[in-house]
């Protein structure tokens, strides 16, 4: 067999000597049937022409496999769900109900990949020696679980072991190509990417070879020896249709052999390979890449072939070339040790460019220079020939500075204004912006030495104000909290004491009218209820011997009364029975005027009415109507219900489903003691305590809650022929934004103003809301045509010159048609296949309508029927998780439907809030899963952990409580989140003493390390002083980042904790302290600078404590006094053991090309704004001009122009009139609204002075007593 070899190497500056190695074996081995798994993406994002394309390239794909070829099909999301038992035929009645199947398969979800595959790899039934592959069909974006190094490891290796190699065709909106080319180059497979020009069938024939195409597994490999390095590790598999590349450095430059023995198909194969250097300045990459390669034993290498590498080469040379730029940006700045960092950074990945290597030497002499002054964008010097007029240039700026020291001086004073209106409620935040802005005048420029000396005072004095406040509002804190306990436990015990004097008052009263009436048994009982509230009083007592006594007495006496009346009765009977009758005539009817009378009459009552009333409902009515008694202690509200029932002969049910939705029962206690009054009214005052009501509705009486019954109100239609619609008394607010004001204008007080129509605030009708605001979730539209508004009518001057525009076709009806046996959501599904497009007004009407029914089924068919049909609504997925949870459908399903939203998140930030709403609905298991990956993503943020540990607790999942309080105890928490890391020491205790009480020994003994190493803090900063002063610190870390007040938590990992707060959980009480906690850092130089802000410390030093290395056996302690200085001091300190592992060259140039982009965004925005006007435009454009005919050596200046926001003002008098017309059209009434305006004192305000001028006018609005009426 003929293996094909080649060898590209690139040779450093350094000597040294970078390799890539192409080898392919020559032949391609024979192809022998085997398993495929077939992995459609149906997450979220999968939707759409995504869908279509997928599921047309799997169709190919099933039609390009060898008929001896078994596949077996998978959808997969957050898991892989087979859609077919075991393997089959690529082609046949199981492929095709597969399918089929798929195709029912709502998109939903967000992919995890790595679950995905390790699935699929578990399918496989045969032996080894049937080749194996798995076809993946999606974006490749593993959004629900990301990939890390150890899992990357992991996962390859479990493919590795099953012989399984992945083939890939990547599409969708976002696709991530490099982890699927990873996961290819490790295991032996290809990646295929969708684009417009291929064809599905070509991509599923592509596929279909690619994964019937043999692999040769490696099992044992050797490199002659002066290959000294080679990456990946594990040589990847080869296979015949493309070649495998390695790369590596040589020792010296001779040829490369590589003996190589590998598993196909059951069998052994050798293969042998030999290629001589050939060096090449286009492989400069080479050093870049051995670097990356470096950091995972080269694992997550995307060198899938030459093309793969060409690829790679290309990506990086580009990343070069983006650096270059910025480089130069950084060094136009004047940031020199950006610049070089920039430079260094594009000069890794491309030695050789030219940019790169020229700002890199012009940023180290500016690094390299002495501490001498130096002139920064030094102009060249003027002539003696220029005219004395060129000191107007600096008397301008001079003007300049004092406009923007004026601007300056004004914004400190609205600024300290408001935080004395502030300062009473949140001194603490009041401080944090006082300094702030104290900062800030202290870097301003424009500002002269006794200016800034002003407002600085004022600042600080205002500093002051605020510690004071702050110390009195947390005394008036811990005040009022105390008192409210206090006041809370009176009032919860008196509340108790009256509430049970209450129900045995009520009970009493009720026990005295039931004697009253003679009901003795029902008073006994009563009676009894009162005794077990209030068993001390005697009164209780006494009624229970009291009815038990009348009762017996009153039952003898009515026994006797009714012995003696049956006699009396029996015998009048036996009298009446001798009196004979007359039988003519039997019946007498009345006369015929009588019912034609009545006939007549009846007439006007024939539309008052059009609802259908059943027999039933009849019957219901007229009971309502009915006197009912009723006398309950704490019944049950269902045994209420049947006693009314059986009482009147009417159907009373309850609606037990809508009772549960506001948390109530039917067994709710009942008591209620009412007589002589309608069931109607008995049922309202029965009902308004439970905050229940009642309908008439399908021939029954149904008890419900009020927002179910306005589900069901009943349209009544009444004739008002003499009624017309009342005119409002006020204007009819016809300001359209501008008129209406907050005053109405045109309202006239009737409180028709605020804006015209409810518009307002905009002006010209533009505000917000306005008439014609109408919210769009509440608009029902029915399914029929629609028609466009008619459009504004133009002018006649613009009517001339503008066309006729074509009339407006109605869109054609939308019909549903529901056939007999079929639900609506299997006709929508229908109508949907059919291609049409369905407004997404009526599938919102569809399924409010559905939702208020309560048909939870249909509403998640009909919304995953949309999703099928490529229709979706961000709407849609929250609704169907709603829907399925009120259904009680499987958690799998809920999880898929809320974990969509992964699929459409931009960052952490909209994961953690993903994982914070499923907690609330009850998912803590994959709340937890979504709180690691944002750690994963975000190692330092606190949040994950904090919110991962509660979601731990509540499962009771010891591995998630552990990863959770590692996390929290390895952060630094400010003092205010002091709790968390409490609750995580605390918790971490408790599962200690679990394993330990659990007999599991080793794995407490490894938990106890690793919390050990989570305590432990690479840097730690104590600045403490005594004296009445305030400081503040900030540290530099070797990244560039500042940790300040202004960014308490850097990305460099160090966190400011604040004012006396010690990391060290010691309470210094003879003075102040601030800290400064690293607990993960870079190793480097630290600069730590101490700032005064106020007052005189002791001795006019402060004592530093440094320590590095925290907690571990190397700990360093160094203690020194600083003098404080006038202002500030410096202090620079060394950290040699960070922990840090990432390279830290590539954070410094990530924070200066962070800072260079945010620079270059904020030019462009304020060039934008420049040019927002056309006026200020054009000054802009003839300033340069005439600055450049006239001072062709002095620096010109940007121009700035304002754009006025005009708006009209109604004066004098105006005149609107309103109209209505009667229901009957016979009436029409009409009503005009005279106003009279006047616009009042017109007030301006100078932004560079400050000045206010207030120009004086007359009133307006009414008659003034001196003008005459004429």
């Amino acid at each position: 067999m003929a293996e094909e070899a080649k060898l590209a190497t690139y040779e450093a500056t350094g000597g040294q000597t970078y390799f890539a190695m192409s080898i392919s074996p020559g032949e391609k081995l024979k192809a022998v049937p085997g398993e495929v798994v077939v992995i459609v993406d149906t997450s979220a994002s999968q939707t759409g022409i995504y869908r279509e394309d997928s599921l047309n390239t799997l169709k190919a794909l099933l039609a390009s496999l060898s008929p001896q070829t078994r596949v077996k099909v998978m959808g997969g999301d957050l898991h892989a769900v087979a859609m077919n038992d075991g393997f089959v035929a690529p082609t046949g009645p199981e492929a095709d109900a597969a399918l089929a199947k798929l195709a029912k398969r709502a998109p939903l979800g967000s992919t995890d990949l790595p679950t995905m595959l390790s699935e699929a790899a578990s399918q496989f039934q045969n032996g080894l020696d049937t080749p194996r592959s798995i076809v993946y069909l999606g974006d490749g974006a593993s959004r629900a679980r990301s990939l890390e190094d150890a899992e990357l490891k992991n996962l390859v290796g479990a493919l590795t072991k099953a012989r399984a190699s992945v083939d890939a065709f990547a599409i969708g909106p976002e696709r991530d190509i490099q982890l699927l080319a990873v996961l290819a180059n490790q295991t032996g497979g290809v990646v295929i990417a969708d684009s417009n020009e291929a064809a599905s069938a070509d991509a599923g024939a592509l596929i279909a070879a690619a994964a019937e195409t043999p692999v040769i597994w490696p099992t044992d490999v050797k490199f002659s020896s002066n290959v000294s390095v080679v990456y990946p590790k594990q040589t990847p598999p080869l296979r015949g249709d493309r070649d495998t590349i390695v790369v590596g450095e040589l020792a010296d430059a001779g040829e490369v052999t590589v003996q190589l023995t590998g598993m196909s198909n059951g069998k052994t194969i050798p293969l042998n390979f030999a290629a001589k250097p050939e060096p090449s300045d286009d492989q400069a990459y080479l050093p870049q890449l051995m670097e990356l390669a470096k950091k995972d034993g080269g694992m997550s290498l995307p060198t899938v072939g030459s093309v793969g590498l060409r690829e790679t080469a290309r990506v990086m040379l580009a990343s070069a070339n983006s650096f270059s730029k910025m480089s130069g940006q950084a060094l136009a700045t004047g940031d020199a040790v950006g610049a070089q960092r920039l430079a260094d950074a594009a000069l890794q990945r491309d030695p050789n460019n030219p940019q790169a290597t020229l700002v890199r030497k012009a940023a180290l002499s500016q690094i390299g220079d002495d501490d001498s002054l130096r002139m920064v964008n030094a102009q060249a010097q003027p002539g003696a020939d220029l005219d004395a007029d060129e000191g107007n240039f600096l008397s301008e700026v001079q003007r300049q500075q004092i406009r923007q020291a004026e601007v300056i001086k004004i914004e400190v004073e609205n600024a300290l204004a408001n935080a004395r209106e502030q300062m009473g409620v949140q001194p603490a935040m009041v401080k944090d912006s006082l300094k702030l802005l104290l900062e800030s005048v202290d870097r301003a420029p424009e500002l002269q030495a006794d200016i800034r000396r002003g407002l600085r005072n004022k600042i600080v004095s205002a500093i002051q104000m605020a510690d004071r406040r702050a110390v009195q509002v947390e005394s008036e804190r811990l005040e009022r909290d105390e008192n409210a306990a206090i006041a809370a436990e009176r009032i919860r015990i008196t509340e108790t004491l009256l509430r049970d004097e209450e129900r045995v008052r009520s009970i009493m009263e009720m026990f005295n009218a039931l004697m009253d009436e003679h009901k003795y048994v029902e008073a006994e009982e009563a009676a009894y209820a009162a005794r077990e509230i209030d068993p001390l009083n005697l009164a209780t007592h006494g009624a229970v011997y009291n009815a038990e006594l009348v009762g017996n007495f009153y039952n003898i006496e009515r026994i006797r009364e009714r012995r003696y009346k049956g006699v009396i009765d029996t015998l009048w009977l036996v009298e009446q029975s001798h009196v004979p009758f007359p039988d003519e005539p039997p019946i007498v009817y009345a006369d015929r005027e009588f019912w034609e009378d009545i006939t007549r009459r009846r007439k006007k009552y024939s539309s008052v009415d059009l609802a259908t009333t059943g027999d039933a409902e009849k019957k219901i009515f007229e009971q309502l109507n009915e006197q009912t008694k009723i006398a309950f202690i704490d019944t049950p509200l269902v045994e209420v219900v049947e006693y009314l029932k059986t009482l009147h002969g009417i159907e009373i049910q309850l609606n037990n489903r809508a009772l549960e939705d506001v948390g109530l029962s039917p067994d709710v206690p009942v008591t209620r003691n009412l007589e002589g009054i309608s069931l109607r009214s008995a049922l309202r005052l029965l009902l308004k305590e439970l905050e229940l009501t009642y309908v008439v509705a399908n021939e029954v009486l149904e008890i419900t809650t009020p927002e179910d019954a306005e589900s069901e109100l009943v349209t009544k239609v009444y004739p008002v022929a003499d009624l017309v619609m009342p005119i409002p008394s006020g204007g009819s607010g016809f300001g359209s934004g501008a008129q209406g004001g907050s005053s109405g204008n045109f309202g006239g007080g009737g409180g028709q103003g605020g804006g015209g129509f409810g518009g307002g605030g905009g002006g010209q009708g533009g505000g917000g809301g306005g008439f014609f605001a109408v919210d769009d979730e509440k608009a029902v539209l029915k399914l029929g045509p629609t028609v466009e508004a008619e459009a504004e009518v133009k002018t006649s001057v613009e009517a001339a010159k503008i066309e006729a525009a074509p009339a407006i076709e109605a869109k054609p009806e939308l019909k549903l048609e529901v056939r007999e046996g079929e639900t609506r959501s299997a006709a929508w599904d229908r109508l949907l296949e059919s291609g049409a497009d369905v407004p997404s007004s009526e599938v919102r009407s569809e399924i409010r309508r559905m939702m208020n029914s309560q048909q939870y089924d249909e509403v998640t068919a009909l919304i995953q029927s949309f999703l099928r049909h490529g229709q979706p609504q961000p709407w849609m997925y929250e609704a169907l998780g709603m829907a399925m949870q009120l259904n009680h459908a499987p958690k799998e399903e809920i999880e898929r439907s809320l974990m969509s939203a992964i699929d459409f998140t931009s960052g952490p930030e909209h994961m953690l809030y993903v994982a914070i709403y499923m907690t609330r609905v009850g998912l803590d298991e994959r709340a937890l899963k979504l709180f690691q990956e944002v750690a994963k993503i975000e190692p330092l943020r606190p949040e994950p952990y904090a919110l991962g540990l509660a979601a731990a607790k509540r499962l009771d999942d010891f591995d998630g409580v552990r990863w959770a309080c590692v996390g929290a105890l390895k952060q630094a928490w400010p003092t205010e989140s002091v709790k968390i890391k409490t609750e995580a020491f605390l918790s971490a205790k408790a599962a200690l003493g679990r394993l330990q009480k659990e007999g599991r020994l080793d794995e407490a003994k490894e938990f106890s390390q690793e919390l050990n190493e989570a305590l432990i803090r690479d840097c730690i900063v104590n600045v403490s002083w005594t004296g009445d002063a305030d400081l503040d610190i900030a540290v530099e870390e070797p990244t560039g980042t500042v940790c300040s007040l202004r960014n308490p938590r850097s990305v460099g990992g160090g966190v400011l904790l604040g004012d006396a707060a010690s990391s060290l959980n010691q309470q210094d009480d003879q003075g102040f302290s601030e800290t400064y906690v690293c607990p993960v850092g870079f190793p480097g130089d630290y600069k730590l600078l101490i700032r005064r802000i106020w007052g005189e410390v002791t001795a006019g030093k402060v004592t530093v404590d440094v320590y590095t290395s925290y907690g571990a056996k190397q700990q360093k302690h160094l203690r020194q006094q600083i003098p404080l200085g006038d202002t500030a001091a410096m202090v620079n300190f060394t950290l040699k053991e960070g922990r840090r592992t990432d390279s830290l060259e590539e954070n410094q140039v990530q924070v200066a090309a962070k800072a260079h982009a945010e620079m270059g965004r904020a030019v462009l925005a304020q060039a934008l704004d420049s040019y927002s006007d056309s006026y200020s435009s054009e000054a802009y454009a003839t300033d340069r001009q005439e600055v450049a005919n006239t001072r062709p050596f002095i620096r010109n200046r940007s121009s700035v122009g304002f754009r006025p926001q005009i708006t009209v003002l109604p004066e004098g008098v105006q005149f609107t009139s309103f109209a209505v017309i009667s229901a009957d059209r016979r009436y029409v009434r009409f009503t005009g609204f005279p106003s009279f305006t006047q616009i009042g004192n017109v007030t301006t305000f100078n932004i560079g002075s400050g000045d206010f001028n207030t120009i004086e006018s007359g009133t307006g609005g009414g008659d003034n007593d001196d003008d005459d009426d004429n």
